[in-house]
């Protein structure tokens, strides 16, 4: 029994080690779970870190590729601003040479009419001095024959003095018949030096007489630049007379070209092959005015005269060598209506301005654009730089300068360039004149 008690005691102690040892292996069972839970737990929050860092780097990279592309579009829209300021900038040049040509060829018209003033007034001035040189010349001539009579004079009161000295001395001779050798000789010395004397003053009376000739030719030659002269001057007369007997033949039915300054630098700035061909075709003083007749009249003629003058007496216009006409397809690109012509150019004869007469030509780079043809207004020139409307009881210059070159020293756009022609942007007319080739279709 009691071997059985020690085994029972033995086989209990056994198994409470056992259950020990259980319990002890649970716990380590437990710790080891517990431990790859938290190695599971790590895992997961390292791959939870790594993906966030790789969300991280994307999202810095997009970030990067969102800042370059940026700048790229930053870059070029400098590049575009930078190009349209190189253009603006290459515009404003060209203007300001175009201008700047203009000007030297008014300032060399200018100085023209001044040399040709200057050539009349030198003309005047030698037919002045030719006319005193030639009073000169016959007081030269009174007075050398005056000094002439003085010499002979003189020969003559010589002689008489020689006379009366031979009288002495022949009497002297007969009284003093010792000196007569003497007397003999010393008249002999008087005769010489009176042959001498002769021969001195006919040396005299030839000089002069060459004197005499050369002044007779010198007024010849100032006879003959007198007639050269009133030549010319004929024949500048008889220009003059051309010109007013032409200004009478183009403009003699005219209530605006009455000014011969006009006239000449009209002349000078129009196709003479036009110009002297032109005749006046429609006047808003003679005849209804209003666009379609306009259009009805002035279409598909060719060359195109176009003279204002405003309410308040300024005049101006424009010019075109092509003239209006519609057409069943106008280019989208460009203004509607737009007609290109590289000759047209707008003008001043009177201004408020009172700047002197000039033309003002198309700018470069808007010739597609020197008139256009809209129904509904009459002559259209530019992009509203000069344009007729109201039944050509109005006129407009509100974009002057834009399309044609605005007068040296104002600035395109501007009130003085808008106001330039008339004093105003709308200006009331008084007479609008249209000179048209002349043919037998017109």
């Amino acid at each position: 029994m009691s071997n059985l008690n020690e085994n029972q005691n033995q086989n209990q102690n056994q198994n409470q080690n056992q259950i020990e040892n259980l319990n002890e292996n649970q716990n380590q069972n437990q710790n080891l779970n517990e431990n790859q839970n938290i190695n599971q737990n790590q895992i997961e929050n390292q791959n939870q870190i790594e993906n966030l860092n790789e969300n991280q780097n994307q999202n810095q990279i997009q970030n990067q590729i969102q800042i370059q592309n940026q700048n790229q579009i930053q870059n070029q829209n400098q590049n575009q601003n930078e190009n349209q300021n190189l253009n603006q900038n290459e515009n404003q040049i060209e203007n300001q040479i175009e201008n700047e040509n203009q000007n030297l060829n008014e300032n060399q018209n200018q100085n023209q009419i001044e040399n040709q003033n200057q050539i009349e007034n030198q003309n005047q001035n030698q037919i002045q001095n030719q006319n005193q040189n030639q009073n000169k010349n016959q007081n030269q001539i009174e007075n050398q024959n005056q000094n002439q009579n003085q010499i002979e004079n003189q020969n003559q009161i010589e002689n008489q003095n020689q006379n009366q000295n031979q009288n002495e001395n022949q009497n002297q001779n007969q009284n003093l018949n010792q000196n007569q050798n003497e007397n003999e000789n010393q008249n002999e010395n008087q005769i010489e030096n009176q042959n001498q004397n002769q021969i001195q003053n006919q040396n005299q009376i030839q000089n002069q007489n060459q004197n005499q000739n050369q002044n007779q030719n010198q007024i010849q030659n100032q006879i003959q630049n007198q007639n050269l002269n009133q030549n010319q001057n004929q024949n500048n007369i008889s220009i003059n007379e051309n010109n007013k007997k032409e200004m009478e033949e183009i403009f003699g039915d005219s209530k605006i070209i009455t000014n011969y300054e006009y006239y000449l630098n009209l002349k000078k700035w129009i196709d003479p092959n036009f110009f002297q061909s032109m005749k006046l075709t429609f006047s808003s003083q003679k005849q209804e005015c209003s666009a379609q007749k306009f259009h009805e009249i002035c279409d598909k003629k060719g060359s195109t005269l176009v003279i204002i003058k405003s309410e308040n007496n300024f005049v101006f216009g424009g010019f075109t060598s092509v003239g209006w006409e519609d057409q069943d397809e106008w280019d989208s690109s460009l203004v509607s209506g737009s007609i290109t012509d590289e000759k047209a150019f707008l003008f001043t004869l009177k201004n408020p301005e009172e700047f002197p007469p000039q033309k003002f030509p198309i700018n470069l780079g808007y010739q597609q654009c020197a008139i256009r043809y809209v129904d509904k207004f009459g002559p259209y020139f530019g992009n509203w730089d000069l344009l007729i409307y109201g039944n050509f009881k109005k006129g407009n210059s509100n974009y002057f300068g834009w399309y044609y070159q605005a007068p040296l020293g104002i600035s395109p756009f501007s009130e003085q360039a808008r106001k330039f022609f008339a004093g105003s942007v709308v200006f009331e007319i008084d007479c609008v004149e249209i000179y048209l080739p002349n043919n037998k279709s017109n």
